[in-house]
């Protein structure tokens, strides 16, 4: 419950809409997406250009349409990752989606396809950045209490 109100957070503050100041919204928007491990700068950035282009068969890369001839050319791991079965979807599309970039490009990764400006890439790297901060404080706190 806490991972979504996470997201849902993070997700206002991507809108412009947790605070009047941007500012605001990209400290508190790191602070949500990252123990998510969900770089914010990027997703705000996919995220956006997927309201823009809400079901546009070739502009709309967050929700990018599978025609019945892209399905059947995909190969047998890819296919079967579109079925619509909401958790399974949720726990190995999202890391793929984020990680490798199908459609619109990598958000860990600043030398993606998704970012057009050094900005945006500094921005990636920074969202990374965080986003692997928390990974290991995850794991320094793991390890501490099964060693205490």
């Amino acid at each position: 419950m806490l991972s979504f109100a996470l997201f849902v957070t993070g997700h206002e503050c991507g809108h412009g809409t947790f605070s009047n100041y941007e500012w605001i919204n990209d400290i508190f928007g790191h602070l949500c997406h990252s123990p998510l491990m969900v770089p914010y700068w990027p997703w705000k950035k996919s995220h956006n250009r997927h309201h823009q282009f809400t079901s546009h068969i070739d502009k709309d890369m967050g929700h990018a349409w599978i025609t019945e001839d892209n399905h059947f050319s995909m190969n047998f791991f890819v296919r079967h990752m579109q079925k619509p079965i909401l958790i399974t979807g949720f726990i190995l599309w999202l890391p793929i989606y984020l990680i490798l970039g199908y459609a619109d490009g990598s958000h860990y990764w600043p030398g993606s396809k998704l970012y057009i400006n050094n900005k945006e890439r500094i921005q990636c790297a920074i969202s990374s950045l965080s986003c692997i901060f928390c990974a290991f404080h995850f794991i320094f706190a793991i390890t501490q209490l099964q060693l205490g």
